[in-house]
C-alpha cells in the first residue's frame, strides 16, 4: 500500500468553483483508476495509477503550507486525516500559487487535457525541473486554473 501526492489541474467554473473542481477531478483520474488494484494480466494495465483516492486526503493542507505528519498513530491519522476533517477548500488554491517547496513532494501532475505526467524513473531534480516548467507554463498562459492536492493509493 502507497501514497501518491498528484496535483490534478482543473478550470476553475463559478458559482461553486471547489464543487465544479470535485467532478473534474473524478473525470480525470477515471482513466487511471481500477477498484482492486493493479493486474499486470489485464491489457493495458500500465495505465492505472491508483485503486483510490481523495481530495486532501494524507496531504491535506500542503497546498497552502499545513505542516505534515506521516509518524501518527492509527487513531492519531484518523482524527487528523478523517473525511470528516478534510476541506476541499484546504486543498485546492490557483495554479499560479502553487508553493514552490511543495513541487519537490508531488509524485505526479494531470493536466486538464488528461494527461498524466509521473516521477516514475526520473531522478529528482529532473522530476522537479520538468514539473517546474510545467507549472509555470499552465500559470502563465491559464492564471484562471485550479490546482488540487490529491492524495492517490494504489
Amino acid at each position: 500500500m502507497s501514497h501518491l501526492l498528484v496535483l490534478v489541474i482543473v478550470e476553475r467554473i463559478p458559482p461553486h468553483p471547489y464543487a465544479q473542481a470535485q467532478v473534474q477531478v473524478k473525470e480525470l483520474l477515471s482513466p487511471y483508476f481500477r477498484r482492486g488494484g493493479y493486474d499486470p494480466s489485464l491489457p493495458n494495465s500500465h495505465l492505472y495509477k491508483c485503486d483510490g483516492w481523495g481530495i486532501g486526503g494524507r496531504y491535506d493542507g500542503l497546498i497552502f503550507g499545513k505542516e505534515q505528519h506521516y509518524n501518527l498513530t492509527p487513531f492519531e491519522y484518523r482524527k487528523r486525516y478523517g473525511w470528516d476533517v478534510i476541506k476541499p477548500e484546504d486543498n485546492i488554491r490557483s495554479v499560479s500559487e502553487v508553493p514552490k517547496d511543495m513541487i519537490q513532494h508531488i509524485d505526479a501532475l494531470v493536466t486538464p487535457d488528461g494527461e498524466w505526467h509521473g516521477r516514475e524513473e526520473k531522478a529528482g531534480d529532473e522530476w522537479v525541473s520538468e514539473l517546474t516548467t510545467i507549472i509555470t507554463e499552465i500559470s502563465l498562459h491559464y492564471p484562471s486554473l485550479l490546482a488540487v492536492a490529491v492524495d492517490c493509493h494504489y
